[in-house]
Order: structure tokens, then sequence, then C-alpha cells
């Protein structure tokens, strides 16, 4: 069982060996203080992200169990969908490394998700984060709680939508 799994990671690398420098899409399957795993999706090969390789500002969060830009909201977590660069492959310890392209570094706004306001506030210890008034007002309209006025409500019949999305 062993043997059989040391030849499809060998066999993995050196597939990846042909493609380096390509972009791919893969998806994050774990997370811990020394980088990000990721699976490709249009193969079955794993990597990894080294924090070095990492767009700069990514922090570790022990709470929340991933890697976060707090000053942006920006997080990378298990499960979200990145696009990696394939970087380097090391055939003698059968480990393919990717990092993220320049132009879609999450710091950018292009990849990785943004965090919610309720995780905002859980990473700066409980402390509600404040939104400006007007904001708020602006997407709740000041009748009906976030509901379309009857002039919005009649252009939307207009287009064939319902009125209440």
């Amino acid at each position: 069982m062993e043997a059989e799994r040391e030849m499809i990671r060998l066999k993995s690398v050196r597939y990846m060996e042909r493609r380096l420098g390509e972009e791919l899409k893969g998806r994050i399957t774990g997370v811990t203080p020394r980088g990000v795993f990721v699976e490709l999706e249009a193969v079955p090969v794993d990597g990894f992200i080294p924090r070095e390789s990492l767009p700069q500002g990514f922090r570790f969060s022990q709470e929340a169990f991933c890697w976060v830009v707090p000053h942006r909201g920006w997080s990378l977590r298990p499960g979200d969908s990145v696009v990696v660069l394939v970087q380097r492959c090391d055939i003698r310890a059968r480990q393919v490394e990717f990092a993220f392209p320049l132009r879609d570094a999450p710091e950018s706004g292009r990849a990785g998700r943004r965090c919610s306001d309720r995780e905002r506030s859980r990473r700066a210890g409980g402390r509600r984060l404040r939104t400006s008034a007007s904001r708020a007002e602006k997407t709740r309209g000041k009748a009906g709680g976030g509901r379309r006025t009857s002039k919005a409500a009649e252009k939307a019949r207009r287009r064939g939508r319902s009125p209440g999305k």
C-alpha cells in the first residue's frame, strides 16, 4: 500500500515538472502555520504554498484557523478556490511547491475571499467594528428595511424581476 502511494506521488511530481511556470486552478485543502496545502482541480495533484511565498501581509490566525490580511479582510481557508503557479518540483522529496501569481494575489482583490464583519470582529478580540451610518442607511434604505420602494418595485416588474430581489 505504501509503495503504491509513493509511486503515485512520484508520477504526480514528474507530471507537474513538465508544467513548471503554468498557472492552474486549485482548491485549498489545508492550512498550517507553515503555509497552505492546495489540490489542483484538473488533476489530482497536491502541493504546498510555503508562508514565504504568500503575498505580503498575510498572518496565520490560530482562532479562525486560516491565513488572513487583517487590515483588508482577506482570508485563505480550506475549500477556497485559488489560482496557483507551479513554482518548484522536487522528485527526491516527492513534493510540488506552488506560489500565487502576482496578478492574482489576494491583496490585489482577485483571489481568496473577504471576511464577514462577524469574522473580523472575532479577530479583533470581540470588539464590534464600526461602520458608517450613512453606508448602513444607503444599503437598508429608510423604508422597509432594505425592500424596494414602490418606484423601484415598479421598474423591476417592468424588467420581469420580482420586487423583493
